[in-house]
């Protein structure tokens, strides 16, 4: 099992999850759900390597470096030493 960190909330992801299916426990609004709107926009602080990459609907959105769309982020790693910590907004 890995691990989303978001405002000190540990919360179990499985590898092969999205950031969506995990919503009820973390504090990021989804709104249009396919990587159009920007309302589940997130900064990675730690652990992008464990994620999908970059795509092109977040690229079309603005999206760079650590910013990214929470609809469109998988888990692609599994483990308790897992850990993706993110924060919701493009800071």
């Amino acid at each position: 099992m890995a691990y989303v960190i978001i405002d000190g909330k540990k919360v179990p992801i499985q590898k092969g999850q999205n950031l969506m299916d995990i919503e009820d426990e973390i504090s990021v609004p989804f709104a249009c759900r396919s990587g159009v709107c920007q309302a589940c926009a997130v900064t990675m602080k730690k652990g992008e390597e464990n994620c999908s990459r970059l795509n092109e609907n977040e690229e079309m959105m603005g999206a760079e470096g650590s910013h990214r769309l929470g609809c469109q982020v998988v888990c692609c790693k599994d483990g308790d030493e897992v850990e993706i910590e993110l924060e919701a907004g493009w800071v």
